[in-house]
């Protein structure tokens, strides 16, 4: 009934078995070391890896430091370079400006020094021209004609006050009747307007302020009136005048037009002889 127990094959099988657990401990503790060793290996290989990404990395990074460096030094000297190449434009710019400034200064000095000679000589010429026209005016005034405006009532209504007259200066040849221009025998200082009424040789009554006078007209001397009888002053109160004093005779009046050929009005002097 009871079977016999090998307490050698028990004993064998429990030493297999504490050999297997063993051996499994063995191979577990191997396997942890070696799990161990290859973490290590591992870590080590990642921080070698690190290591060397870090040495990569600081290399490239240096060597893009050192690349930009080199890029810097390069743009500042082509900086400098430009710079120097602006400086030298400037330069060139400022001796160009320099040139023009000068240029435009001499043209300019040039261009006064011709403008001060254009005036010089306009104003010479135009000077010139006014003397000449101002000598070629007396000139004609004084020898050939004048135009001359009157003033006052004595030679109404032949010539109103305020009316233009031509006067020829050429003519020496003096008629009784004729209107003439002469310097006033009591002043001096201005013209007046009458016509003559007598000349030399004449014996004339007149009335003067002091009453009838008798009169006769001296050589080279003629007498004058106005034709306003009544407001002139005339040789009734100063005499027959000399010929050197008659200026011009009084050819027309441009307006109303007249070339002053009606009849002479009546005066109150009358000729003797």
């Amino acid at each position: 009934m009871f079977k016999r127990i090998n307490f050698k094959n028990i004993i064998k099988s429990t030493n297999s078995f504490n050999r297997c657990k063993y051996d499994t401990l063995l191979g577990n503790r191997l396997f942890s070391t070696t799990n161990s060793i290859n973490h290590n290996i591992i870590n080590n290989q990642n921080e070698i890896d690190l290591d060397f990404n870090k040495n990569n990395i600081n290399k490239f990074s240096n060597n893009n430091n050192q690349r930009n460096i080199n890029n810097n030094n390069n743009i500042n000297q082509e900086n400098n370079e430009s710079n120097d190449g602006n400086n030298g434009s400037n330069n060139n710019n400022s001796e160009n400006e320099n040139n023009n400034n000068n240029y435009s200064n001499t043209n300019n000095n040039n261009n006064n020094k011709d403008f001060k000679d254009q005036k010089e000589f306009f104003q010479k010429e135009f000077g010139l021209q006014i003397i000449k026209i101002s000598c070629i005016v007396f000139l004609v005034r004084t020898y050939i004609l004048e135009i001359t405006y009157c003033k006052g009532t004595s030679m109404e209504p032949t010539i109103q006050s305020g009316d233009f007259i031509f006067i020829d200066k050429m003519s020496k040849d003096y008629e009784v009747g004729d209107l003439i221009t002469a310097v006033s025998p009591t002043s001096g200082q201005f013209s007046i307007c009458k016509r003559i009424r007598f000349v030399e040789g004449d014996r004339i009554l007149f009335e003067s302020p002091n009453g009838l006078e008798l009169y006769e007209v001296p050589k080279d001397y003629v007498w004058i009136e106005g034709d306003n009888y009544e407001t002139s002053r005339d040789s009734r109160n100063y005499g027959a005048i000399p010929k050197r004093l008659i200026t011009g005779k009084v050819l027309m009046r441009p307006y109303p037009l007249s070339f002053f050929q009606e009849p002479p009005p009546i005066t109150l002097t009358e000729k003797i002889n």
